[in-house]
């Protein structure tokens, strides 16, 4: 909880150093939501990983949400992989 814990998370976790991600901007019921895409060295590309859901207050996030499987992604319009680029893998 609070902004340090987080930051200190996403320091050792997803930003963490050697990590490759992406994030693709969608929607949730009406909500900012982001598709999580995470470098697959072996396949040569980004993979579909979870959809991230925030829930503002204001200008701030009060609360993110996130589904960890890659299943939804397809009921999103997303892809399951991008290329190194950020573009839509074959």
């Amino acid at each position: 909880r609070g902004r340090e814990a987080i930051a200190e998370f996403l320091r050792v976790g997803p930003m963490g150093r050697g990590s490759r991600w992406r994030l693709v901007p969608t929607r949730a019921n009406g909500q900012l939501a982001f598709a999580h895409y995470v470098w697959f060295e072996e396949r040569g590309a980004f993979g579909a990983h979870a959809i991230n859901v925030l829930t503002l207050d204001g200008d701030r996030i009060s609360e993110i949400t996130v589904f960890l499987d890659p299943e939804p992604f397809a009921r999103f319009g997303l892809p399951d992989e991008l290329t190194d680029e950020g573009q839509a893998g074959s």
